[in-house]
């Protein structure tokens, strides 16, 4: 299947500006381990399963995002 771009979901590049230089900035900054943020680092596993969800017709992208949450959420145990 084909996967749909921002804008075709009403999202412009504007609105992910701020999101992308956020993360470069950090990213820059040194240690990913202590900017390591979102549903894995907080072990908030309803929200890994609703992406889970989300992924259920892409099996590829569904493994990847559970094996790199179960890596990121063992971390931080």
């Amino acid at each position: 299947p084909r996967r749909q771009s921002a804008e075709e979901n009403g999202i412009g590049f504007d609105a992910l500006a701020p999101l992308i230089k956020e993360t470069a900035r950090k990213a820059a900054l040194g240690d990913p381990a202590a900017n390591q943020t979102g549903p894995a680092r907080r072990s908030d596993t309803i929200t890994i399963n609703r992406h889970l969800d989300m992924l259920a017709g892409n099996p590829r992208l569904w493994e990847i995002y559970r094996l790199l949450s179960d890596s990121i959420t063992d971390r931080y145990k």
